[in-house]
C-alpha cells in the first residue's frame, strides 16, 4: 500500500450516509493510511448530478433488450422488465442531455485520477438490507431497496 494515492470525495457519496456506514467507512481509510498509502481528498463537481445518466442507462437497456421484453416479458424479474419497459419511453432530449452531463463526468473523473489512483467510499447509498427485505424506508419515501442499491 505504499505510495498508494488514495482519493475521498466528500461530496455526493458521504453527504447523508448512516452514522454506523459512516464510521466503518472512515475506519477503512484510516486503515489504508496505517498500510502506508497517501489519502487526500479530492474534488469531483459533476459527480453530484450522476444520478441523471440513469436516464442513458434506462434507454439503452431498452434498447438491448427490446426485442425479447416484448416476446418474454415473463422471463424478466418484476422491476427488471418495469425499468426496461421504462428505457422504451426516454425522450431523445432527456438522452442528449445525459450524454452531455456524462462527458463533464468523465473529463472530471480523468482529473481526478491523475491525482490518485482509486476512491475510498462506501459502497452503496444505504445500509444492506436483510436479504428477506423488498422495500423499506430509504430517507423520507419508501421505495425498493434493490434499485437503490
Amino acid at each position: 500500500m505504499a505510495g498508494l494515492r488514495v482519493g475521498i470525495p466528500r461530496e455526493f457519496f458521504f453527504e447523508g450516509r448512516d452514522a454506523d456506514d459512516q464510521q466503518a467507512v472512515e475506519q477503512a481509510i484510516q486503515h489504508l493510511k496505517s498500510l502506508g498509502a497517501h489519502v487526500s481528498e479530492v474534488s469531483w463537481p459533476s459527480i453530484r448530478q450522476a444520478p441523471a445518466l440513469y436516464a442513458i442507462s434506462l434507454a439503452e437497456g431498452a434498447a438491448a433488450h427490446e426485442q425479447w421484453i416484448h416476446i418474454r416479458a415473463d422471463y424478466y424479474d418484476a422491476e427488471v422488465r418495469q425499468r426496461t419497459q421504462q428505457g422504451l419511453f426516454v425522450p431523445a432530449t432527456a438522452y442528449l442531455k445525459a450524454q452531455r452531463l456524462r462527458a463533464a463526468v468523465v473529463h472530471d473523473a480523468e482529473r481526478t485520477f491523475q491525482e490518485v489512483d482509486l476512491l475510498a467510499t462506501p459502497t452503496a447509498a444505504i445500509p444492506a438490507p436483510k436479504l428477506d427485505v423488498g422495500s423499506g424506508e430509504i430517507a423520507a419515501p419508501t421505495g425498493a431497496l434493490r434499485s437503490t442499491l
